[in-house]
Parts: structure tokens; C-alpha cells; sequence
């Protein structure tokens, strides 16, 4: 009886524990790190760990876990060699995953499900991420929903320069003209 109390008391706590039922958005610049957070209740045994893109749906994973194992063959290859647990032990619930050296092809939804003590997968978390691509210099911003163009202060300074340079040579032709009418 005490067993199925705990059992089932367990269960009621899952909810609470990380899937709010909302959509996490992330934006983040392609070339850089990021932490898609999912988390089990504190005293979950994970079993297996199952992170996945929404869409395009596909039988591989973008990490995969069961029994403390990774499954490297049930990975997708544009994530194999980036993507690691954010504590290997997964202390306290915490299955989060970093996923290294973002590109723009990794924008998109990804869903975190969790199975513990034989209760089969549960989703806890689903993060929307949005990858910025940043050309640099000329400071203009590209994600997959348009081009944002922002004018960073070495374009701004560079224009200056060329405005002033301009000016100082106008104003030379000018005096050069009046020195030669006046020499007429």
C-alpha cells in the first residue's frame, strides 16, 4: 500500500516539475552554445532521455539516452559530436543538453521527453530556438523569419569618413578656383 502511494503521488508531482504546458522561445546567434532546459522531478530515476525536433518528424533524435547509455546510431548526424548532458549524472532531474556551435539549420522546436520508473516517455519541455546570422561587419542580422539590417558603429564611422573626406576636397577646388580667378 505504501508503495502505491508513493507511486501515484509521484506521478501527481509531474506536471509541477517542468512542462509548464507553454512553449520556451530561445533566440541565439549562430556560432554560439545554448542550454535547451528540461527537468524531471528531483527523485525521478531517469531511465531514458529522448530529445527530438518537432518537425521535420523523423525516427532518429537530436540526443538519446536509455539506461545511462547514449545511442550515437539513433542520433541525427548534423547533431552527432554537439550535443552533451548538462550534468552526465542528471542530478536532481536535470536532463538539459547543451548543443554546441549553433547554425541556422538548427532553428526550429524541440520537444525533451523523460521515462522513469517504467512509466513510458513523458514530454516535460518544448523550446522553439531561433537562430540569428550575424554577417558581421556591415551589422546585418538574418533569421530564418526575414533580414534584419542594424547599422553598427564601424559602418556608421566609415560613411562619416568618406562625408568628411569629401567636404575637404570640395572646399580645396573651391579655394583653388578663387586663387586662380584672382590671379587672372
Amino acid at each position: 500500500m505504501n508503495y502505491l502511494v508513493r507511486y501515484f503521488g509521484f506521478l501527481l508531482t509531474v506536471p509541477l516539475a517542468g512542462f509548464s504546458g507553454d512553449t520556451q522561445e530561445v533566440t541565439v546567434k549562430r556560432g554560439e552554445d545554448v542550454t535547451l532546459v528540461c527537468r524531471a522531478p528531483r527523485e525521478a530515476a531517469i531511465e531514458q532521455l529522448a530529445w527530438s525536433r518537432a518537425e521535420p518528424k523523423s525516427h532518429k533524435y537530436v540526443f538519446f539516452l536509455r539506461n545511462n547509455r547514449q545511442f550515437i546510431n539513433s542520433q541525427l548526424p548534423s547533431y552527432r559530436g554537439r550535443v552533451k548532458l548538462m550534468d552526465p549524472e542528471m542530478k536532481d532531474g536535470n536532463a538539459s543538453v547543451i548543443l554546441r556551435n549553433i547554425t541556422i539549420n538548427d532553428t526550429g522546436t524541440y520537444e525533451c521527453r523523460i521515462g522513469w520508473s517504467s512509466t513510458g516517455r513523458e514530454l516535460i519541455s518544448t523550446i522553439k530556438l531561433k537562430v540569428q546570422d550575424s554577417d558581421g561587419a556591415a551589422g546585418i542580422m538574418k533569421d530564418k523569419d526575414g533580414i534584419k539590417i542594424y547599422a553598427s558603429v564601424g559602418l556608421l564611422l566609415g560613411v562619416l569618413l568618406v562625408c568628411v573626406i569629401v567636404v575637404v576636397i570640395l572646399r580645396k577646388c573651391k579655394h583653388t578656383k578663387k586663387i586662380y580667378k584672382l590671379s587672372r
